[in-house]
């Protein structure tokens, strides 16, 4: 009796089991529950188990992980649903396998019969394969020179990147003009020879040169593409430039040819054997051969045995040594006729500094050896009238004698003179050692850091090299500016200015600055003003900061810790004479000190305390002598007092003048009750002078209209020339104060059709030209053109003031009234707070995480004369203009206007500069020459550079703005 059917069973004969076997893929049968219910081993294998008998039974929705369950559950479910075969693919734990699901029905009941076949090592190679394409393809694309595939129909199959730049890009179908017209070329030669390839598969070589002078090395190599089909791979490289340096090689070479042969001196070339490699014509024909004949001969083999053994051997000791030879040799040459030369021989070197030859010269000097004896015969004459007075000569001795004590005491006086020479010298030496090493360790830096730059992988690392570059650069013009200095007081050359200035705004920003340095260790820097100390004085600030800055600076090299005391003061007794007073400055320390024996030469050109090679502070040692010399020139002098160990005190007095009324009026408003002078002048209505400011640039209109304003001005503003000649055509002014670069029309036409047209204003009317350029010439162009005077942007207002008072002096002024007119006009211009150079209230609201330099916030409000609020303003333009000029770029950009580019950069490039965002300008004034030439691509990434470096310095102006309003209010 036969069992019950199991709904399970599944029935094979032995044969169809053999095939299952033997089939050379993964092969099983499943009911709908997933269950195995025949198998071979591969199957069994792919789930993970030993052999098919471990997988009959079992279902398969258990041996398969959760994350490929549910497709399998939907991949089996539709085989069942559908009577065609199904082909999916699939993992099966890890691996990939291209399954084909069949039905089968067996006694009424379904079943699906499933072949598998791992292809994941298929697929791998398949994603090599391509990997490599695409490798092979990014070479080809990267390649300097072009790369093109050519068939048998002078179809182009594939041209790599620099083949589209060169020829353009192939049709769609392939084709090309440079090779459809290559049958039509009277030149068989160029690419035509493409076509011979194709007929005879060789590789071939060639140069073409194109209708437009370009030079190029092809390469032609036959080859069979996927299809079968023949193809040429064509290689060419541009050869244009090698090619004319060959030929400007053969021309110079032809040059030195012609030189050699026309000096009539005997000249030689030999190689490291010692043979002849080149000679001129007038060796050629003292020996009686050619150059031709004469190449590969040693010396003997010219001139024999007798004489050319002599020569030979000297050019072996000169190969030998390596060392220049020169000795006066007697021969004869072909003729027969006996010679003198002076004969020079050098070694030649290569790369590695191996001798590889020699190069000789000889001069005919027969008639200067005629010459000698004649004088040795004369000289032997002169010996024996020399022996006659001999006798002469003693009897002179004894007078001699009684002057010896006078030559001695010569001789001692030129032997002191000789070792000051000699102490000079060395001081020297060392003093050229010591600037070679300053030089080079700032150099070194900048060198490595552009190096890095060019490798940075972020703007941040980029930006983080450009501020060594820029630290070291500064280093590196500090340590020029002082041995130009040097010079010039070696030259008596050095001019001093005596203008007003702030001393107070001097002493603290120079403390300030030095406070940045000493903050690298644990050194403090102390600054007390004697109330005695006038704030405003006449006298050169530039020169006295520099002598602050080289004693303060020296100071906190040699303090490894404690403090630097600056204390300024005027000087004791009487020193108040014709307009001039004397003002004693100090600089204390509690440093290394400064040995007694040391203390006297250290104000001494080229001196220091340590010469020796090892010095641990670095330094010139020109420091204290150019002060030493600057404070001689200023009318004073200086000392040191020091004990070594435990610090110095370096004192020095200078003469400077006293301000007038109308300069205290001008510079120092607050000082002695000239600003209630000032401001009576406004509350009266009274202006001082009509400004037109032309300008296309906001933050600069704000600027001058507020500095203008504050100083008693009527201040109109102008956008173009355009608008600037329009105003002038009915509206008087005393003073144009003109920008050069702008749109529409430039500031130098401006000017010039002022001068010349009819206005409101008079023909000579004072124009003050204000640009960002500053190079050599400008000047006298802008002057030229009909300007009166040149300012360089950013503008100092402090000198801007003073070239506005010098040409308005004497002039009749416009009618004007302050009141209703722009600048003057606005209350909170004319009442503004000046708050000093490094006050705590500005310090401590603005200085905390400020992205800017010190020194370029310095500098920015040196140049609005010290006035914070000034810059505040400034800065608020800044904030709300930069990101739309820096959008406007953009548009510029993208519309292809060039001209507008630049001058968008140029603007930018001040406006940054004006508030002291030196990174940002930077960045422009590298951008600004490169705006017409450069690619599209290039130029949005520096605008994109600008935008970014603006923007950090926009987002903490705007926070830093925000709070100092919620802290006023």
């Amino acid at each position: 009796m036969s069992s019950p059917k199991s709904s399970s069973a599944f029935s094979m004969d032995p044969h169809s089991q053999a095939l299952f076997d033997a089939a050379d893929e993964a092969v099983f049968v499943l009911d709908e529950a997933g269950v195995a219910l025949a198998s071979n081993d591969l199957a069994a294998h792919a789930f993970g188990l030993a052999s098919k008998d471990a997988l009959l039974g079992r279902s398969l929705f258990s041996l398969l992980p959760p994350d490929t369950l549910g497709e399998f559950r939907k991949e089996l479910s539709a085989a069942f649903s559908q009577d065609e075969p199904l082909h999916v693919e699939g993992e099966i734990l890890g691996r990939t396998y291209r399954m084909a699901m069949t039905t089968v029905k067996e006694q009424d009941e379904k079943r699906v019969v499933v072949f598998s076949r791992d292809v994941t090592d298929e697929k791998r190679a398949d994603e090599h394969l391509r990997r490599e394409q695409q490798r092979q393809i990014f070479y080809m694309e990267s390649l300097p020179g072009f790369v093109a595939t050519v068939d048998q129909n002078l179809t182009i199959r594939y041209a790599n990147r620099a083949f589209r730049q060169r020829f353009g890009k192939p049709a769609k179908d392939g084709t090309h003009a440079s090779f459809a017209e290559c049958e039509l070329n009277a030149d068989r030669g160029a690419l035509c020879r493409v076509s011979e390839i194709l007929k005879e598969p060789q590789q071939d070589t060639w140069e073409w040169e194109t209708p437009d002078g370009q030079t190029y090395q092809l390469f032609g190599h036959p080859m069979t593409d996927v299809d079968g089909s023949r193809v040429v791979m064509l290689l060419g490289f541009d050869i244009t430039h090698r090619r004319a340096a060959e030929r400007a090689l053969l021309q110079a070479q032809a040059h030195q040819r012609a030189i050699l042969d026309s000096v009539p001196s005997l000249v030689w070339l030999k190689d490291k054997d010692c043979r002849f490699r080149e000679v001129n014509s007038a060796y050629a024909a003292a020996c009686g051969r050619s150059s031709k004949e004469l190449e590969g001969l040693d010396e003997v083999e010219v001139w024999g045995a007798e004489q050319g053994a002599f020569f030979f051997e000297q050019d072996q000791e000169v190969i030998r040594s390596g060392k220049k030879r020169v000795e006066d040799v007697e021969f004869r040459d072909a003729s027969g006729a006996t010679r003198w030369v002076e004969s020079t021989r050098v070694p030649l070197f290569d790369g590695n500094g191996e001798v590889i030859g020699l190069a000789g010269i000889s001069h005919d000097i027969t008639s200067r050896k005629e010459v000698q004896d004649e004088l040795r015969y004369s000289n032997e004459e002169l010996e024996q009238r020399v022996r006659l007075r001999t006798r002469e000569l003693e009897e002179s001795n004894e007078a001699l004698r009684r002057e010896s004590k006078e030559h001695k005491r010569t001789a001692d006086k030129l032997e002191r003179a000789r070792k000051r020479a000699e102490s000079l010298s060395r001081a020297k030496s060392d003093f050229l050692a010591n600037v070679s090493h300053e030089i080079r360790t700032p150099l070194n830096a900048i060198l490595g850091a552009a190096e890095l730059a060019e490798l940075a992988e972020s703007p941040e690392e980029s930006q983080r090299y450009l501020e060594i570059i820029r630290l070291s650069g500064k280093t590196l013009s500090n340590l020029v500016n002082d041995i130009l200095d040097f010079s010039k007081m070696e030259a008596y050359r050095l001019r001093l200015e005596h203008v007003p200035f702030d001393l107070y705004a001097l002493l603290r920003g120079m403390r300030d600055s030095m406070a940045v340095v000493a903050q690298e260790g644990t050194i403090g820097v102390r600054l007390e003003i004697n109330d005695n100390l006038p704030q405003w004085v006449k006298g050169d600030p530039v020169r006295l900061r520099q002598i602050l800055d080289n004693l303060v600076g020296n100071a906190i090299k040699f303090t490894r810790e404690g403090e630097v005391v600056i204390k300024a003061s005027s000087a004791p007794g009487a020193n108040d004479v014709n307009g001039f007073q004397r003002l004693l400055f100090s600089v204390s320390d509690t440093g290394i000190g400064i040995p007694l024996d040391k203390q006297s030469v250290i104000f001494k050109d080229f001196e220091q305390a340590d010469t020796s090679i090892s010095r641990e502070y670095g330094g010139t040692g020109l420091g204290l002598a150019i002060s030493r010399k600057l404070v001689e020139t200023m009318g004073g002098n200086i000392a040191v007092v020091s004990e070594e160990g435990r610090g110095s005190t370096f004192s020095f007095t200078i003469q400077v003048g006293k301000l007038n009324a109308q300069e205290m009026q001008m510079f120092a408003p607050d000082v002695a009750g000239a600003d209630e002078a000032q401001r009576a002048l406004l509350a009266e209505g009274e202006s001082r002078g009509v400004i037109l400011v032309v300008d296309d640039n906001a933050m600069n209109q704000e600027l001058m209209r507020m500095a203008l304003g504050t100083k008693g001005y009527t201040v109109h503003n102008a956008y173009s020339g355009e608008d600037a000649l329009e105003f002038l055509s009915v509206q008087p002014v005393d003073l144009v104060l003109m920008d050069i670069q702008m749109p529409e029309m430039d500031g130098l036409t401006a000017v010039k059709k002022l001068r010349k047209q009819r206005l409101a204003v008079p023909s000579d009317v004072p124009v003050i030209a204000m640009t960002a350029h500053a190079l050599p010439g400008d000047r006298e162009r802008m002057i030229k053109a009909g300007c009166d005077d040149y300012l360089a942007k950013p503008v100092d207002m402090k000198e801007l003031f003073g070239i506005m008072e010098r040409y308005l002096s004497g002039r009749p002024r416009v009618a004007a009234q302050i009141r209703g007119a722009s600048g003057a006009g606005e209350e909170n211009d004319a009442a503004s707070v000046d708050m000093p150079l490094g006050s705590p209230a500005d310090q401590g609201a603005r200085a905390s995480n400020d992205p800017r330099h010190p020194d370029d916030v310095r500098r920015a409000l040196s140049l609005l004369g010290n006035r914070t609020d000034l810059l505040h303003r400034l800065e608020e333009v800044y904030v709300r203009q930069g990101p739309k000029d820096v959008e406007a770029m953009r548009d510029a950009l993208r519309n292809g206007a060039r001209d507008d580019l630049k001058r968008l950069v140029h603007l930018f490039k001040s406006t940054a500069a004006t508030v002291g965002d030196r990174a940002t300008s930077e960045i422009a004034r590298s951008m600004e020459p490169l705006a017409m030439d450069a690619s599209e691509q290039e130029l949005f990434g520096m605008v994109d550079m600008i935008a970014e470096s603006s923007g950090r310095m926009v987002e903490w102006l705007g926070k830093s703005n925000d709070g100092n309003e919620k802290k006023s209010s």
